[in-house]
């Protein structure tokens, strides 16, 4: 099946960077060369800041791997793909980023990926600390939610949206709060039930200022549910 089958993804929605817009295909040999030639008539190369994408990209490999136990040659071996992949798909960077990418790689990775590390678990207690209070303070209404495997975002159901619809929440919300949410309509391809949708909730915030946040959306429910 390999010749039939083509692999689309993004770094983007992953990383949480939608501006870069940075993803990768796999295919067969024939198709990558293809692909190859046209992308060097029609995308510039990238600059110095897209680069930090990349990097993030294998440090969260790195750090994934490293909780499911991997070996120091299983670390080294994603380093090397990486350097492979970087190397073999930005021929038209100039020398200048090459040249800084690779002293990265071989200078200071590992002081560099450390510091990752620091950052990932700091913002892990922030999420964590953050989706405590919305299930504490929010307990009242909260009805369902989804599993939160990964990431910062995940989805819930509130007990008092069902006396109001989905766009007529949002509008409501955002002009006696000042809170702009998502709701199920945005990330669906079927429209919402009126009385029965998802909300997203994003833990990705400083834990004050997420919580007075949750504070506000706690009156706004605790008014629409009289």
């Amino acid at each position: 099946m390999l010749e039939k089958s083509i692999i689309v993804t993004s770094f983007s929605k992953t990383e949480s960077v939608p501006g870069f817009r940075i993803g990768y295909i796999a295919g067969c040999y024939d198709l990558m060369q293809f692909v190859r030639l046209k992308q060097v008539s029609i995308m510039n190369p990238p600059n110095t800041p897209t680069i930090a994408v990349w990097l993030t990209l294998l440090f969260r490999c790195l750090y994934l791997s490293e909780q499911y136990g991997r070996t120091e040659k299983e670390c080294k071996r994603l380093i090397c793909c990486f350097k492979r992949i970087f190397f073999s798909t930005t021929v038209l960077c100039s020398q200048v980023i090459r040249d800084y990418v690779l002293e990265l790689m071989d200078q200071h990775l590992l002081n560099e990926y450390e510091k990752y590390k620091e950052e990932m678990l700091a913002q892990g207690k922030i999420f964590a600390s953050n989706k405590e209070y919305v299930e504490r303070k929010l307990f009242p209404f909260l009805y369902e939610s989804t599993q939160m495997d990964g990431g910062f975002n995940y989805l819930v159901k509130l007990k008092p949206c069902c006396h109001i619809s989905e766009l007529e929440f949002c509008k409501d919300l955002l002009q006696k709060t000042g809170i702009a949410v998502f709701t199920e309509s945005g990330f669906a391809l079927k429209k919402a039930n009126e009385n029965d949708y998802w909300l997203r909730i994003s833990l990705a915030a400083p834990i004050e200022l997420f919580r007075k946040t949750i504070d506000r959306l706690y009156l706004y429910l605790s008014e629409l549910e009289t």
